[in-house]
């Protein structure tokens, strides 16, 4: 292990003492453009209408044929094709 658990996990202790966003709770609309792959191994899913609401300036979404949580290691070319469709949406 590289003793890195506790520090990833601060996140969610923060935001779980703060009262802050609960994962798959909206909140208001966050209006930055993002794009979105779901992979289809990945173990927090979310749908295209939840992601819609939750960002109200989406310029990708895509489903992924293979991948999960670490998308980027598992397909490095899926990755690199859906980041480069993302930015191809904002100019």
């Amino acid at each position: 292990m590289t003793n890195t658990g506790a520090s990833s996990a601060r996140l969610y202790w923060e935001l779980a003492r703060s009262g802050g966003p609960r994962p798959g709770v909206p909140d208001d609309p966050i209006s930055l453009p993002p794009g979105f792959t779901m992979f289809p191994h990945e173990h927090v899913r979310k749908s295209r209408r939840w992601i819609e609401r939750r960002y109200s300036n989406l310029v990708h979404f895509d489903w992924a044929d293979r991948g999960g949580h670490f998308g980027a290691l598992e397909a490095p070319d899926i990755m690199i094709d859906e980041i480069r469709a993302t930015f191809r949406g904002l100019v």
